[in-house]
């Protein structure tokens, strides 16, 4: 596992990683200067178990850090105060074995382009992101959550989901759309959805 901890001082990672391609994880926490990954793992191609963005509080930009990752385990993006955008973080992702993470990113706006060839997940949570408004086209190609449940809860800004998991036809679990206290329209998410082996819980 690389593990990038607790760093004052560095800014910046563009062009850190160059020829990493496979790892067994990626932890970048805590820490307090950090403000862009760049390009850090520009060949980067699969993690085997989490790949860990959490901590950072001044983190802004992790748009182009991974563009060849194919395949990853756990996926968090946890607790980043000043992160506004995902960007297309993750444009070649297309199955993640277990939960993507998207929670406590205070200024978090979009994640409408971060997972675009995403098809299958274990599960996916979105919670705590108030400045969260809108969904619009986020996941719109994973079909299926293989082993977990769908979150969408606690974002008090979040006013419409709008086309977001439109080709989704499958969820393990339960999907949960709860205590977003804006939530105003549905849209035309979840428009493909089939069967939920647990329940739907929209409140």
């Amino acid at each position: 596992t690389l593990n990038f901890e607790y760093n004052d001082a560095i800014e910046q990672l563009d062009g850190a990683f160059p020829a990493l391609f496979n790892a067994s994880g990626i932890d970048i926490e805590n820490n307090r200067a950090l403000r862009s990954l760049g390009d850090a793992f520009a060949v980067l191609n699969r993690t085997r178990s989490s790949l860990d963005i959490r901590n950072n509080p001044n983190l802004t930009n992790i748009a182009e850090a991974f563009p060849r990752l194919t395949s990853a385990s756990t996926i968090y993006v946890q607790n980043n105060d000043q992160l506004r955008l995902l960007g297309p973080a993750f444009p070649q992702l297309s199955r993640a074995t277990s939960t993507i993470y998207i929670e406590q990113n205070a200024n978090l706006t979009s994640v409408d382009e971060a997972f675009a060839q995403l098809t299958t997940a274990g599960g996916i949570n979105i919670r705590y992101n108030d400045a969260l408004r809108s969904l619009e086209g986020a996941f719109g190609e994973l079909l299926s959550t293989d082993s977990s449940s769908i979150r969408i809860t606690d974002n008090d800004n979040l006013e419409t989901l709008g086309s977001s998991f439109a080709s989704t036809s499958f969820i393990r679990q339960y999907l949960y759309i709860q205590n977003n206290a804006n939530l105003s329209t549905l849209g035309s998410s979840f428009a493909s959805l089939r069967s939920v082996r647990g329940g739907i819980y929209i409140s």
